[in-house]
């Protein structure tokens, strides 16, 4: 049966490639431009200086600390990425799936510089956002720690590299991570036009938008945040022109970047293996935590906002920007760096 479904539904996509080929060439062109205008330059740096500390000995995954601060800073898919390394615990064998899907949320470099400043027009929306992610991620990453889900002591620990060899081989790693996060990018972005050309999303969608609207909210709003839980990348720029208020708005974005998209999913098993039930429960649990937290700061943060329109291009186009994104970029990292040198010299203390 279950050999069936999947004959059957890969056909069906087949055929509906067949069918809209200008559609779906048109959604792999975009789905490509977006991993090189969006994904690329946000995830390459971070890829690289994590592997060159981990390489050079600098940092350790098995250290709570910098396994946390590297995966929240870097983005999704980097929490699986960090946590390929490790064994299945005694108490818990599902251990690195349910730390891996405590780990990955999008990226603070693009909530802040790419939604909140460019697609939302207002900055300051970032806070509730960013704030969301971070509180779940630590309640759910503590949790799991506390229950020994994760073993750091069968951590498998990489061979150190020669000088010479340190960057050559962290951006080839880096470089080949990325390549099969942007397969998964185009083929999700394709999937997501076809279902939505063919009217499988209308279908789906239907009934959640009749309740929506009969709730006095804009049921459009519904198919925004499915393309969100299906590539959130591309979801949330839908997200941003969905027309809702910017409470609904940022509550929704909140769910949806922390979850990470189905997308993420299937990235994450690029690197480790996933047990994809158990990761989704993980993420929606977290999600729902992260929207509330989202909603409850948001009047503390958006009190009288008045957001800005302003055009991708102009703002690509705007040096000011290229350099605040850059910014958070090197203080995302400098933090990263800060906290385990300041954990480095706890530990020589304690050995002296």
């Amino acid at each position: 049966m279950k050999r069936r479904v999947v004959f059957f539904s890969c056909a069906a996509l087949c055929a509906l490639l067949i069918v809209f080929n200008r559609e779906s060439a048109q959604a792999a062109r975009e789905g490509f431009a977006l991993w090189q205008n969006v994904l690329l330059p946000s995830l390459l740096p971070f890829f690289v200086c994590a592997r060159v500390m981990q390489s050079s000995g600098a940092i350790s995954p098995a250290d709570p600390v910098a396994l946390f601060a590297l995966s929240f800073v870097s983005g999704a898919p980097s929490g699986a990425r960090l946590c390929a390394a490790f064994e299945p615990g005694e108490k818990n064998p599902h251990g690195p799936t349910l730390v891996a899907a405590s780990l990955n949320t999008l990226s603070p470099v693009f909530v802040c510089g790419t939604y909140a400043s460019v697609m939302l027009g207002a900055p300051v929306l970032a806070i509730p956002l960013i704030m969301g992610q971070l509180v779940s991620a630590l309640a759910f990453f503590g949790y799991f720690l506390k229950s020994g889900a994760a073993d750091m002591a069968r951590y498998r620990a990489q061979d150190a590299l020669p000088g010479a060899k340190l960057f050559p081989a962290a951006i080839t790693d880096a470089v080949g991570s990325l390549l099969g996060i942007c397969g998964t990018v185009v083929f999700f972005s394709v999937l997501e036009t076809m279902l939505d050309t063919a009217g499988v999303t209308h279908i789906l969608t239907w009934p959640l938008e009749k309740l929506v609207y009969a709730l006095g909210g804009r049921g459009d709003a519904v198919e925004a945040a499915l393309s969100a839980l299906v590539e959130v990348a591309s979801g949330a720029n839908e997200l941003a022109q969905s027309g809702m208020g910017l409470r609904a708005t940022v509550t929704v974005s909140a769910f949806a970047f922390t979850f990470g998209g189905l997308c993420v999913a299937v990235q994450s098993m690029l690197f480790m293996r996933v047990e994809l039930g158990r990761y989704l429960l993980v993420k929606l649990a977290q999600a729902s935590l992260s929207a509330l937290i989202a909603f409850l700061i948001f009047p503390l943060c958006a009190k009288g906002i008045t957001p800005v329109g302003v055009s991708l291009d102009e703002v690509l186009g705007n040096a000011l920007s290229a350099c605040a994104i850059f910014a958070t970029s090197l203080l995302g990292m400098g933090l990263v760096l800060l906290l385990c040198a300041a954990k480095r010299r706890r530990s020589l203390r304690e050995r002296s």
